[in-house]
């Protein structure tokens, strides 16, 4: 189903992306769709969050942050078609939020274990002006 939705990103506007042609190109029963998704807006939610974690994992920390920087950098590219359409999608419930919000949490944690690591005073305003940055 994800790789469905995947391709008809790539290949169609998504606004005339439906529930229907989701399953269609899944070859799957329509109704299956909502026993795992709300909407087609949750099923690019879960790809990212589900993609890019498993693409970084082990590398939420100072000591392996240009591995993860190295790890997404790749996961982007491997997927740039996609995300490219998704980061254009200017809707209410577009995943651009979804992305920030990954990034920035990743970003929260590198720093916080920097601070640890190397003994530097990182405050908690300071790591959320980082994060914003």
């Amino acid at each position: 189903m994800t790789q469905a939705m995947k391709t008809l990103v790539v290949t169609q506007p998504f606004d005339q992306i439906s529930v229907t042609a989701i399953m269609a190109t899944a070859h799957l029963r329509r109704q299956s769709f909502y026993d795992y998704f709300h909407d087609k807006y949750d099923v690019l939610d879960w790809i990212y969050t589900t993609e890019i974690n498993e693409a970084v994992k082990y590398c939420n920390s100072y000591r392996y942050w240009p591995q993860t920087l190295l790890k997404m950098m790749t996961y982007f590219q491997d997927n740039r078609a996609f995300y490219r359409k998704v980061i254009a999608i200017d809707e209410q419930n577009a995943p651009e939020k979804v992305i920030a919000n990954h990034i920035s949490n990743m970003v929260g944690n590198i720093f916080n274990d920097l601070s640890k690591k190397e003994q530097l005073p990182v405050t908690t305003d300071y790591c959320s002006f980082l994060q914003s940055l």
